[in-house]
């Protein structure tokens, strides 16, 4: 559409030269002439606007613009196939070239099952076959356009793009799969509603138990085969790491367990301390005890050192670390040699025991020279 301009004496268009000006009726003084272009050239805009929307020009419908502008311009069916989409613009429309921008909405009459293409007619300068994108720009995906759904797309100039996500786009909710474990607590086998078919890369697996687990864990939904629960880092389970329900995500390899009953440490959870006697004249039988006692807060492994450093000629003395939890004490190591020894034990913990950590050492014969003794310990979150 042009901008019109007022007629002059001769019946034509002045092109800008004279201005529109209003009639005064009551003083004779005559007003612009328009030419007919511009209601014929108005009209024309309007009903190309109608057909581009495919719509048919009705004389008693007044609200055709309206309608054409909220549909837009609208192919249609697409015909072609699934994946290679042909449409042509509607009730014979011809534009001058496709500009960048342009929007078009058409129906899918089969789902595609790849990438797709588009060849859309109806322009002086034909575009030819372009592709159709998601719009992120990537190829569409199978199922991206399903039998029947209408879409938007717009021309980048130099493709088309969907103009919402497709639905590959979107991420869906996870599976959520629920049952009640039939083995132990320590190997999983359940049934599960709905039933899966395989392990699921992100799925969410909730199965009740009836107690806490004793240490590592496997699962086996469905007969689908046995998989390892691990924690979020990878680790096997610990005690106590499951209460009385497992929530469960499949990770391509491992189930991983999300909900941990015992609280992950954080970063400097752990710690390290001792006591020392120095040249100390030990008795034959006697024990010489170092002890320390501590809380544990966060789930870990605990290690006790008993160090004696004795000459060979103070002869045998026996040297033991142990570890007590909760009171129960744990199995530990001892060695009974001549001269120097070291004796190590690892316990794993749970938050809220109470471990006492301890070096004995008791001489066999009664040492002529002065030993020394060391007690250290150290805690790992893990």
């Amino acid at each position: 559409m042009r901008k019109h301009y007022p007629l002059n004496a001769a019946g034509a268009e002045d092109a800008g030269l004279l201005p529109w000006t209003d009639g005064v009726p009551a003083t004779g003084v005559e007003g612009s002439y328009p030419g007919h272009a511009l209601i014929t050239d108005t009209e024309a805009e309007v009903l190309a606007a109608t057909a581009a929307a495919g719509l048919i020009a009705s004389g008693t419908d007044l609200t055709q613009l309206a309608q054409a502008i909220s549909r837009g311009i609208y192919v249609g069916g697409f015909t072609g196939s699934a994946n290679a989409l042909a449409a042509s613009l509607p009730n014979s429309v011809a534009f001058p070239s496709l500009l960048p921008g342009m929007r078009f909405q058409g129906i899918a009459l089969a789902t595609n099952t790849g990438a797709v293409t588009l060849a859309l007619s109806g322009f002086a300068t034909p575009p030819g076959t372009l592709n159709l994108l998601r719009r992120d720009g990537l190829a569409l995906r199978p199922g991206d356009v399903p039998v029947g759904m209408p879409f938007s797309f717009v021309y980048d100039g130099a493709a088309y793009r969907m103009a919402v996500p497709a639905r590959s786009e979107i991420k869906e909710s996870a599976p959520v799969y629920q049952g009640a474990n039939t083995g132990t607590v320590d190997a999983i086998v359940a049934d599960l509603t709905p039933s899966p078919t395989a392990y699921e890369l992100g799925a969410l697996y909730l199965v009740s138990l009836s107690g806490p687990n004793t240490g590592a864990v496997t699962a086996n939904f469905e007969a689908l085969g046995v998989k390892n629960v691990v924690r979020s880092n990878g680790n096997p389970l610990r005690a106590g790491d499951i209460s009385r329900v497992a929530v469960l995500t499949y990770d391509g390899t491992n189930l991983v367990l999300i909900n941990l009953a015992q609280e992950i440490a954080p970063p400097g959870s752990a710690f390290a301390g001792g006591q020392n006697k120095f040249a100390f004249q030990a008795t034959q039988g006697v024990p010489s005890v170092l002890q320390a006692s501590f809380t544990i807060r966060y789930a870990g492994v605990v290690t006790a050192f008993s160090t004696l450093n004795s000459s060979p000629q103070n002869g045998n003395i026996q040297n033991t670390a142990s570890i007590s939890v909760n009171g129960t004490p744990q199995s530990g190591g001892t060695d009974t040699i001549v001269g120097a020894s070291n004796s190590i034990i690892n316990v794993d913990v749970r938050p809220g025991d109470v471990v006492l950590v301890t070096s004995t050492v008791i001489p066999a014969d009664q040492p002529p020279a002065n030993v020394s003794q060391y007690l250290r310990y150290q805690f790992a979150p893990g």
